[in-house]
């Protein structure tokens, strides 16, 4: 895989993307903690 970007800098995008996937990875341990619903 090519990476012609420049040395990371985090963007905005970058942030809410890391956002996204704290929150994803939270929920997804919460629910398997609590097991399947019902």
């Amino acid at each position: 895989m090519t990476d012609d970007r420049p040395v990371r800098q985090p963007s905005a995008v970058d942030r809410v993307a890391e956002d996204w996937v704290t929150t994803l990875v939270r929920r997804s341990a919460a629910a398997v903690r609590r097991g399947p619903p019902g």
